[in-house]
């Protein structure tokens, strides 16, 4: 994440790349206010998400990525569109890692799950990553963690999307 994030942004919106065998894989990661977190878990679900102890499936909700930002998530099948309060400026990694595949994973995880302040720095510093990593692989583990492999939409704001929408 970059330091012109709005605190809440910075707070529930996190953008990290993961090496894979062949390639680096562009991660998108939201912890929702609680009282939003009920209502995304039923859209993501609806849309083809599957608890992270699962296999991860792939489904057809977007990222939409507009002028090397991110604007929104949107979950088909419910019309649902997740976004932040303002456009997120993505790294340039995040977004070569995420051209190159036009897909990014998508992960939902509980309230809680990290501390604001690590979050934020989460891809500055290699302790920071790795508590950033152990956090999501320990809520993967205890099947509370929310995934699918969604595609990436380029210039092109999801359809009525307003910031600070559900799952803020």
């Amino acid at each position: 994440m970059t330091d012109e994030l709005s605190a809440t942004a910075q707070r529930t919106w996190s953008f990290s790349t993961i090496a894979m065998p062949r390639m680096r894989v562009a991660e998108v990661i939201h912890q929702p206010d609680p009282d939003a977190y009920s209502d995304l878990v039923r859209n993501a679900l609806a849309s083809g998400f599957a608890w992270g102890c699962e296999v991860m499936p792939v489904v057809t909700a977007v990222v939409h990525v507009v002028g090397g930002c991110f604007h929104a998530l949107t979950l088909t099948g419910t019309n649902a569109v997740v976004a932040p309060e303002e456009p997120v400026p993505l790294s340039s990694a995040w977004l070569k890692a995420a051209l190159d595949s036009l897909e990014a994973v998508v992960i939902v995880v509980p309230p809680g799950t990290f501390d604001e302040e690590k979050l934020e720095q989460a891809d500055r510093t290699d302790d920071a990553y790795a508590a950033h990593r152990s956090a999501l692989n320990a809520v993967r583990t205890g099947g509370r963690l929310l995934w699918a492999a969604a595609r990436i939409r380029l210039d092109q704001p999801p359809v009525g999307a307003s910031f600070a929408g559900p799952g803020r």
